[in-house]
């Protein structure tokens, strides 16, 4: 990989001199048994695990489950990189077998930090090489050997495990906000529920009417031949733009509209609109206009709603054709060709739609604003942990991210000559020229020193909660340990703060939704045999302080 400028004592190795080969086998000969099959559709490339690994029968493999895999192993597709699915083979999967579209990749322990090399494998440039290698148009694809062929710069095994464990924590943070953004998208689907009971019961408390008798139904106009052209052109949108509860106006087209039918089309504030024609799972569903393009239009791929306001709220009527569309009510009532499900609007308006009381309408329509309000900040907040993830790739393959860290430690740099001679690849630099016979003389930091004396001054009660918590191996709250440990939550809090302060534990801001907005939860971890606070703490931030330092 072409760094920008990595450290001096980093050296160039080609990935295959780094792994270890894979063992391949066919189960069919294994005979009777299953195994756990990890293919292609196995991988969230997003999150970058393995979420859905298949349990098959020896003799029903197919022909390309072939590859053994054992715990740490990279696997990078060699079908469309661009998508980057690529994972680390969790403990639960060792021995077990995934597809040949996989270029397996084993670290040599005694060089290559797995986890360091599954970060590499996610850095931009990475990806970028891929797609400059791929061969093929409708199905992209390359060789195990182009991957294997590329070059990695490497630090020391030391280094390798310290920017492993900075970009681990912020990866889980990441994750953390991610998970917590699909717990909110399932509060209004709950709420609604909550609120309004189940719409398909036999025996609904609401008033019962058809959907044309709580609005107007209107498809939109047939798009002109000639369009962009006119005095009156305008945006319009299209089934393109119109996702589930989504509106997307990031290429919206436009085309003539006469003084006359221009009104007739204009979108207005809480129009609701639905696909008319898509594939069965997709069809029907709907999003609410909120005013994102002044003078807009529809087309008549889409059906528009516009609620009667004597009677519908529109936030309630788009609740209730999420409803319909995410429990299959749109798809059941459309008409089926080969190819496409079609929804027409004069069925549309014949479906049953409820009617509870304005007032309590109105009292949804208030959660759902506060709701939606949250998730915005969410999804900045996720972007802002987002872009600081992708800051950290970048600096990790640089060098950025661990400088401070090899001042700290430039006594353990003496130690990177033993994996070139491994390797036998001679070194560029002498490691002796970059290091201080000062540097070789400090054992520990004065930090870790610190500790020390600070555990010693603690009183008995201090100490032997401290003792309890050390054996935390994840992030733990007060909440937590007060119920695992039935122990007074204010001395709980007063001694984790304390430690925090003095550096025997570290403690950060995990961004977390609640019923007012986006909040912050305190949480904190024991510290690794090497952690550094002072590196981490610079680096694990809430985005409050990130946004600060931004501006």
């Amino acid at each position: 990989m072409n760094a920008a400028n990595p450290p001096s004592i980093w050296q160039s190795f080609q990935i295959e001199n780094l792994c270890e080969s894979v063992k391949t086998i066919n189960p069919r000969s294994k005979g009777k048994g299953f195994f756990k099959y990890v293919d292609i559709s196995a991988i969230d490339n997003k999150n970058k695990v393995i979420v859905a690994a298949r349990e098959i029968q020896n003799h029903e493999a197919p022909s390309w489950a072939r590859q053994v895999v054992k715990t740490n192993d990279v696997l990078v597709s060699t079908v469309r990189p661009g998508l980057n699915a690529v994972a680390i083979v969790p403990e639960e999967l060792d021995e077990q077998i995934c597809s040949t579209a996989f270029c397996v990749l084993r670290a040599k322990p005694e060089l290559l930090d797995p986890k360091f090399l599954f970060f590499w494998v996610q850095h931009p440039n990475f990806i970028d090489m891929l797609i400059r290698m791929q061969r093929g148009i409708s199905y992209p694809a390359l060789r195990d050997r182009d991957v294997r062929e590329l070059s990695i710069f490497l630090p020391t095994l030391s280094e390798q495990k310290q920017i492993a464990a900075i970009l681990q924590e912020a990866n889980e943070l990441l994750n953390l906000r991610q998970q917590a953004n699909e717990k909110a998208k399932q509060f209004l689907p709950s709420l609604f529920q909550e609120t309004f009971g189940d719409l398909r019961a036999s025996s609904s408390e609401w008033e019962i009417v058809s959907v044309e008798k709580a609005g107007k139904v209107q498809l939109g106009r047939q798009r002109a031949p000639k369009y962009q052209t006119g005095r009156y052109t305008h945006p319009y949108l299209r089934v393109a733009n119109v996702f589930e509860d989504r509106i997307d106006i990031s290429d919206v087209l436009s085309m003539d509209f006469n003084e006359r039918e221009f009104p007739k089309y204009k979108l207005e504030y809480g129009d609701i609109l639905l696909n008319e024609g898509q594939v069965t799972e997709l069809v029907g569903r709907p999003a609410i206009w909120r005013n994102e393009i002044q003078n807009c239009c529809f087309q008549n791929t889409l059906i528009r709603f516009r609620v009667d306001e004597s009677r519908v709220v529109p936030e309630f009527a788009l609740a209730v054709f999420l409803y319909y569309f995410r429990t299959g009510e749109f798809a059941r009532l459309s008409s089926k060709t080969s190819t496409v499900a079609h929804l027409s609007a004069s069925r549309f308006a014949k479906m049953p739609f409820p009617l509870p009381p304005l007032a309590l309408q109105q009292a949804f329509a208030e959660k759902v604003a506060e709701a939606n309000q949250l998730e915005k900040e969410q999804t900045e907040s996720s972007q802002k942990f987002e872009a600081l993830f992708q800051s950290l790739l970048t600096q990790a393959f640089t060098g950025e991210l661990t400088a401070t860290w090899r001042e700290q430690h430039q006594a353990e740099l003496v130690g990177a000559a033993e994996g070139d001679r491994l390797l036998q690849i001679p070194r560029s630099v002498k490691v002796e020229e970059l290091v201080s016979e000062e540097a070789i003389e400090v054992q520990i930091s004065e930090l870790h020193r610190d500790r020390t004396e600070l555990l010693n001054n603690l009183s008995q009660e201090q100490r032997r909660f401290y003792e309890l918590i050390i054996q935390e191996s994840a992030y733990f709250t007060p909440e937590g340990l007060e119920e695992k440990y039935n122990l007074p939550r204010n001395q709980i809090q007063g001694s984790l703060k304390l430690f925090a302060d003095s550096g025997l534990i570290l403690s950060l801001g995990l961004p977390t939704g609640t019923t007012k907005g986006l909040g912050y939860e305190l949480v904190y971890r024991n510290l690794k045999p090497d952690d550094d606070t002072r590196l981490s703490d610079g680096i694990l931030r809430n985005d409050q302080e990130l946004e600060k330092e931004r501006v």
